[in-house]
This record gives structure tokens, C-alpha cells and sequence, in this order.
């Protein structure tokens, strides 16, 4: 039996109670910049899936975008403790669990991005991928990080 959208669902099938096999699934809620969603533990159980919400990660991936490109001009040094903060700030309200891969995907599009910006520093030419990973080597970014692991956030329900 293929899915069935509930028609008075007012994201337009985007989100909602949802018939799959006959049965009803409970409508995924967007709070606080989370998308919660139903899921099931490894063993089989019901659980709470917690990650970003799509226009939050978006946000928060132009926000330091727009960063890079005002801080261009900085020494590389300045550039890394600007990046970390930030990043570390992004870590430390969405690193729960079952988050890491947005917080991976932050990550990946600040490197790459960085590794841009770098390039277009200068008439010099493009920063190689290694010499990127030597740039990194010497001044490392912040690696995603989960604040709130499951276990913690498994405590923290039973309350």
C-alpha cells in the first residue's frame, strides 16, 4: 500500500500524519530549530529523532559565509579563532544526538568554503587542496562535536 498524505495537512504534504501499511504516523514538529521526528532505536524501540531544521542549517551556513567573506582580509590566525567561535557556538546548540550528520555537513561546507575564500585573497591564484590541508594542519578547526549525547539525553527524558 503506498503512503498516504492526510489532505489537511497545511505544509502541503511536507509534513504530517501520514498513513504507511494502515498505519497512522505522528506529525513531524518543527521547535526551537529542531525537525523532531518518530524513529526507532537500534533495538527496535520508538524514539524522538532530533536534527536541524532544513532553513535553520541554510541560515546558519550563509550567516558564516557572510563571515568569511568580511574576514578575508585578516591574517589566517585571526580567520581560524573567528571560524572556531562560531562553530563552536553551532556545536554547542545543535550537537545532540542523532545531529552529526548536520553538524558534519557544517563542517565540510566551512572548509571548502574557507578554502575559497583563501584563493581569492590574492592575484596569486588558487590555495590547493594541499595546501589547504597544511593551512589546517598548522591552524586546525573545530571538529563537530555532540554537547548532549545520547545517553545524556536519554537521562534527561526519564526526568
Amino acid at each position: 500500500m503506498p503512503a498516504v498524505v492526510d489532505p489537511s495537512n497545511r505544509h502541503g504534504g511536507r509534513s504530517g500524519a501520514v498513513r504507511i501499511h494502515g498505519r497512522k504516523r505522528p506529525e513531524t514538529i518543527y521547535f526551537l530549530g529542531f525537525t523532531l521526528y518518530c524513529t526507532r532505536n537500534r533495538k527496535g524501540n520508538f524514539r524522538v529523532g532530533l536534527r536541524t531544521e532544513k532553513s535553520r542549517l541554510r541560515r546558519a551556513l550563509m550567516r558564516l559565509q557572510d563571515q568569511m567573506r568580511r574576514m578575508r582580509h585578516l591574517s589566517i590566525r585571526e580567520q581560524t579563532d573567528c571560524l572556531n567561535q562560531m562553530l563552536r557556538g553551532h556545536y554547542a546548540y545543535y550537537g545532540i544526538a542523532g545531529n552529526i550528520r548536520a553538524l558534519q555537513r557544517v563542517h565540510r561546507a566551512v572548509e571548502r568554503y574557507w578554502r575559497k575564500m583563501l584563493s581569492s585573497r590574492s592575484w596569486q591564484g588558487q590555495v590547493w587542496w594541499k595546501q589547504f590541508q597544511q593551512i589546517k594542519e598548522r591552524f586546525p578547526l573545530l571538529r563537530p562535536k555532540l554537547y548532549l549525547p545520547y545517553s545524556e539525553l536519554q537521562a534527561i527524558a526519564a526526568l
